[in-house]
């Protein structure tokens, strides 16, 4: 029986901010002790007739009943994980998986989204079961992690540009109509940081030439300002990093050797508030003067902070700092790991929050990748055979991971197995899973972006098929799956991107 669902039902867990599409819990292994796997095609959004369900690695030829919810739940049962609560679950229907053999099925789901603004910002949770009699469990039963799924608005991508002369013209481009939109021509004198808060209703840049954090109504085209708060003088403001919590928005400033300028967190929540410091003092990092990105764990109580070094007088580091605005210790470092002889470029946190990826290079030597584990800050030795601590990239016993000379910037896929590197002439993507199917190997992505140009910024779309690099000159969309560029946009000096 194959039968479409359609997501009608009223949903009522309203989530502040955060990914659109995020696995959640874990499943529960079918033949040959293999998980499914769930995961979407593409950001849900109301209204897209095409949207589905992707179950993978599951018995080959048989079912999956998917389970959709307002609220989750993690109970195990017989062996079996349950992950959405039954009392406010629908069942889904019965859907054919293709293929053979232990974890050799996979299967769509169609799930239309109606056309209702009202979905956009309502959590459901999604879990999908499969009959197998081979499972190692009574039940005879396979299931998937759990989904959580958050409707977003219209897709976009919100630029800041820092172009030659000024007043500098911001732009957004409207990825579903394939348009750019610019605005704000007077009041940037130079942009640096894009953010996109309260599900991509509001939008945040930042100005370090005039101090300013301007704040739009981005519900409306073209952005509309609604006001600007003074930034702090200390340092020049460099990037903008909201919490997944949708509470805060943390602007990264950067100094000189000697100084600890601000990662200064102002208030993103609806209200009079919006824009305004966050109560107490911001973070400031002994050592830290140049402060290339921010991460942090999904729960928003700790972040992890990636430090140059070499503007700061110092190694390259990572820093966790105490996030948790109940805490004692909010915004205090609680530990810090070093990478002497190398710069930190960026840091990445896996989807399940287990490792950090960090991207290093040094003069003279090749750049590489550290996996390190998120609670012990302990790298994960990537070359056991030889002395001391490998990376990615720095393996002597074993192929060395082609980690491109040239590094800039890193991003984690929110499907879990491969992370995003930024280089001259387009992007790397390298699997960082073990179990995956391509671990240790890298793809050259991007077929429209010149050799000699370097990809400064970069986003991923929710679901991870899609990515956005910006060079001096241009933006490009390179579809993940394929590693080609389908469309790009003539967009000069774009210094960050944002996704909704």
């Amino acid at each position: 029986m194959r039968t479409h669902l359609v997501l009608v039902c009223t949903l009522t867990a309203v989530l502040q901010a955060g990914d659109s599409v995020r696995r959640y819990g874990r499943g529960t292994p079918g033949s040959g002790n293999i998980e499914p796997t769930i995961w979407v095609n593409r950001a849900p959004r109301p209204g897209d007739a095409g949207f589905e369900i992707r179950v993978e690695r599951v018995l080959g030829g048989t079912w999956a009943f998917p389970f959709l919810g307002t609220v989750p739940a993690d109970v195990s049962f017989s062996g079996v994980r349950f992950l959405v609560d039954p009392r406010f679950a629908v069942y889904g229907g019965a859907y054919f998986m293709a293929g053979q053999g232990n974890g050799g099925g996979a299967g769509s789901i169609p799930l239309p989204l109606p056309a209702e603004p009202g979905l956009v910002g309502q959590a459901v949770y999604v879990q999908a079961f499969t009959l197998d009699d081979f499972a190692p469990n009574p039940l005879g039963i396979g299931a998937t992690t759990g989904l959580r799924l958050v409707p977003a608005g219209p897709a976009a991508l919100l630029t800041a540009r820092a172009t030659r002369g000024a007043p500098d013209a911001q732009a957004v481009i409207d990825l579903a109509a394939n348009r750019v939109v610019t605005f704000d021509a007077t009041r940037f004198t130079e942009a640096r940081g894009a953010a996109f808060v309260q599900h991509g209703n509001v939008a945040l840049a930042a100005d370090p030439a005039t101090a300013r954090l301007h704040v739009f109504d981005a519900s409306v085209a073209p952005p509309a300002w609604v006001s600007a708060t003074p930034l702090s003088a200390d340092g020049v403001a460099d990037a903008i990093v909201p919490s997944p919590d949708g509470t805060r928005a943390y602007v990264l400033h950067v100094g000189v050797v000697g100084t600890q300028p601000p990662l200064a967190a102002y208030d993103v929540r609806k209200g009079v508030s919006l824009g305004q410091p966050w109560p107490g003092a911001p973070i400031r990092l002994a050592g830290v003067a140049d402060a290339r990105g921010m991460v942090f764990r999904s729960d928003s109580a700790e972040a992890f902070v990636a430090s140059l070094g070499s503007a700061s007088g110092t190694s390259g580091s990572v820093v966790r700092v105490d996030v948790d605005p109940s805490s004692p210790t909010f915004h205090q470092e609680s530990a810090r790991l070093a990478f002497p002889g190398h710069e930190v470029r960026d840091v990445a946190i896996a989807p399940d929050d287990s490792v950090l990826y960090v991207l290093l290079a040094a003069p003279g030597q090749r750049s590489q990748l550290a996996i390190v584990d998120r609670s012990t800050l302990v790298p994960v030795d990537q070359d056991p055979a030889t002395p001391g601590v490998q990376h990615l990239g720095g393996e002597l016993s074993v192929p060395r991971t082609a980690i491109p000379d040239v590094v800039e910037r890193l991003l984690a896929d929110p499907r879990g197995e491969e992370v995003y590197c930024s280089t001259l002439g387009g992007v790397v993507r390298v699997g960082v899973a073990p179990g995956s199917a391509s671990p240790r190997q890298v793809v050259f992505i991007g077929d429209n972006i010149s050799a000699a140009e370097v990809v400064a910024a970069m986003v991923l779309g929710d679901a991870g098929e899609r990515l956005y690099a910006a060079t001096l000159t241009q933006v490009v969309e390179i579809d993940t799956s394929t590693g080609l560029s389908p469309r790009g946009w003539p967009l000069q000096d774009v210094v960050a991107l944002a996704f909704r």
